[in-house]
């Protein structure tokens, strides 16, 4: 079941007005990018995102840069720590390009894939 802040997120997408420094971040990631991954982390599962990411800057930057990044094992114990719903708000955050394909992906698990032929 998905709640309410999840799916304006998913839809809408957000934004930190006060993200704070990016560190090594800068170096690979958009400043607009850094407000969504701040604005996740106000999501109890999220918390701690942004400094794993910084401290992890060369892990997370490679899987940011992966092609098919939806199919990439994600750095650190995020990996374990989110489920689909949560990846995909992570990719609506970084990487809103992949998002329609790991749509298709999630209904099909969730619901069926005639739903998404």
């Amino acid at each position: 079941e998905m709640e309410a802040g999840e799916v304006d997120f998913l839809i809408n997408g957000g934004s930190s007005i006060d993200p704070g420094n990016m560190g090594p971040l800068h170096e690979w990631m958009d400043e607009n990018i850094w407000k969504k991954v701040k604005a996740l982390e106000t999501m109890p599962r999220f918390k701690g995102i942004g400094d794993s990411m910084q401290s992890d800057s060369d892990d997370w930057g490679a899987w940011f840069d992966v092609e098919k990044v939806e199919e990439a094992e994600m750095p650190g114990e995020f990996k374990e720590k989110l489920n689909a719903l949560d990846k995909l708000m992570l990719l609506r955050a970084m990487r809103p390009d992949r998002l329609i394909n790991s749509l298709a992906s999630f209904v099909g698990t969730m619901m069926g894939k005639d739903y998404v032929s």
